[in-house]
């Protein structure tokens, strides 16, 4: 698989360690090696490496954070934000403006 963004120096690293880390079950260290070893330059920022070192404690927890039941009006809103997050960015941003209407 190839992951690529703009420059493929930053963000790119970010996705690829979390899926090596959650997927392939590679310690944050193996993981930046792996990386380091097909792409010399990247150069992830201090805030996207805590980003990563933070998700891998979640992944490795001994038992991840119980989530707590969402209401039905919480799953109601899910349900209409994924289907805005569906329409064409056209209708987003109109939907954006007749809600700011009303407001």
């Amino acid at each position: 698989a190839y992951v690529h963004c703009k420059a493929g120096r930053s963000r790119s690293w970010v996705v690829v360690m979390c899926f090596f880390i959650c997927q392939c079950a590679m310690p944050f260290e193996s993981a930046a090696a792996h990386i380091k070893k097909r792409r010399a330059k990247v150069c992830p920022s201090e805030a996207q490496i805590a980003y990563v070192r933070a998700f891998e404690d979640f992944v490795t927890a001994p038992s991840p954070p119980v989530c707590r039941e969402r209401s039905a009006d919480e799953d109601r809103y899910l349900e209409v934000l994924a289907d805005v997050l569906s329409l064409p960015q056209e209708f987003r941003g109109r939907l954006m403006k007749d809600l700011e209407k009303l407001t």
